[in-house]
């Protein structure tokens, strides 16, 4: 806060990096000191900055500098981890997506972009790849694409061509137990792109393939058992994502659960900042989706079809949460100095000057208001 009265108590979070030596260690000391802000022109013909010492209401303080990360970009993750029964022999995970903006890779970075995170489950991941092709990542930085997929294939259409942006696609990523004899693993993604059209005739493209394991290591612990599932995982995604869902299969009886393990309808608690776990469907209940640095809600969705421009009178039309890559809200970090405004001093405009051991100055203009 920049402003308070006598009794209020303001808070100072500061960020130093040149206080910080090379090794991350903390070896900077910050000053803190308070002056009263008279005038501020600037301009040579008139009277110029003036300041008064206000070390009477506040003294001089000193405390460690330190470098405290932005991390921007919004995200979404469980309240608690997702419990998986051990004789899960498949899982899947669908979620609708509509990606906004594919960064591509540019001259000079090697030829490397951002890779943008969909969904994040313990060691398995969806990503999309700067080219606008999506990737599975499982385990320790290992990766699953479709790269061998049949280009003369005509009858099914290649899962691994670039997403188009600002179209809704569903997404269903399967990693269960292979059928074959042994312990081998198969990893699916199933693309189904929405295209334009009336509410009542919708047309949809299908598009399925199985991944190919270039590292022949897959194995039935890629199913998590105990892990929180995010969204948008390290705020790297730009678009709106829709009702993600987790089915599980024991394959011993060849039967799909009966319900979803979990799963979210991001339609719900629009002006809250968490999407609770639809406990109607779901045989995991009371989880639900919290929101951070404050992603848009209540976006388009994939029913949106023009009829209704009012989220509130027709909520599944508006079930799309925008997650952005530069998003912030709070930046989450550890108070340096509190100061509670004394009894009795006057009111007006104050500067808060943090200045470290090689003289960087920064300088939090503070506007004391009278008591009430």
């Amino acid at each position: 806060r920049l402003s308070g009265r006598p009794g209020d108590t303001i808070r100072f979070q500061v960020s130093s990096s040149s206080a910080c030596a090379a090794d991350g260690s903390n070896d900077g000391v910050v000053t803190a000191k308070l002056t009263r802000c008279i005038c501020s022109d600037p301009n040579p013909s008139g009277p110029g900055c003036i300041e008064e010492d206000a070390s009477e209401w506040f003294p001089p303080r000193q405390f460690e500098g330190r470098h405290q990360p932005i991390r921007n970009g919004s995200h979404a993750r469980t309240r608690d981890p997702i419990r998986v029964p051990e004789t899960t022999h498949r899982a899947s995970v669908e979620i609708w997506m509509f990606p906004t903006h594919v960064p591509k890779a540019k001259e000079g970075d090697g030829g490397h972009a951002a890779v943008q995170c969909v969904w994040d489950w313990g060691e398995l991941g969806l990503y999309l790849k700067p080219d606008g092709r999506l990737a599975v990542r499982y385990g320790s930085g290992k990766w699953i694409s479709s790269d061998a997929a049949d280009d003369d294939d005509e009858q099914h259409p290649r899962v691994d061509s670039p997403l188009l942006p600002r179209k809704w696609y569903r997404v269903m990523a399967v990693i269960g137990k292979s059928n074959r004899e042994g312990n081998d693993c198969y990893c699916e993604l199933d693309v189904t792109r929405q295209e334009k059209a009336s509410k009542e005739e919708r047309r949809i493209m299908h598009a399925q393939i199985t991944l190919r394991n270039a590292h022949g290591d897959l194995g039935p612990s890629m199913i998590p058992t105990d892990a929180h599932f995010e969204l948008a995982a390290g705020g790297t995604f730009n678009g709106r994502l829709e009702n993600p869902k987790i089915e599980i299969r024991d394959e011993t009886t060849g039967l799909v659960a009966s319900r979803p393990l979990i799963s979210w309808d991001t339609s719900k608690n629009m002006t809250e900042w968490s999407v609770p776990s639809d406990d109607c469907v779901s045989a995991q209940r009371d989880n639900p989706l919290v929101l951070h640095n404050h992603p848009t809600r209540a976006a388009r969705g994939r029913l949106w079809d023009g009829t209704e421009f009012a989220w509130k009178h027709e909520p599944s039309h508006y079930g799309g949460i925008h997650f952005h890559s530069d998003d912030i809200y709070d930046f989450d970090w550890d108070c340096d100095m509190e100061w509670t405004i004394p009894r009795g001093i006057p009111s007006g405009i104050y500067i808060m000057r943090l200045i470290n051991e090689q003289c960087h100055e920064e300088t939090l203009p503070l506007f004391i208001c009278p008591p009430l």
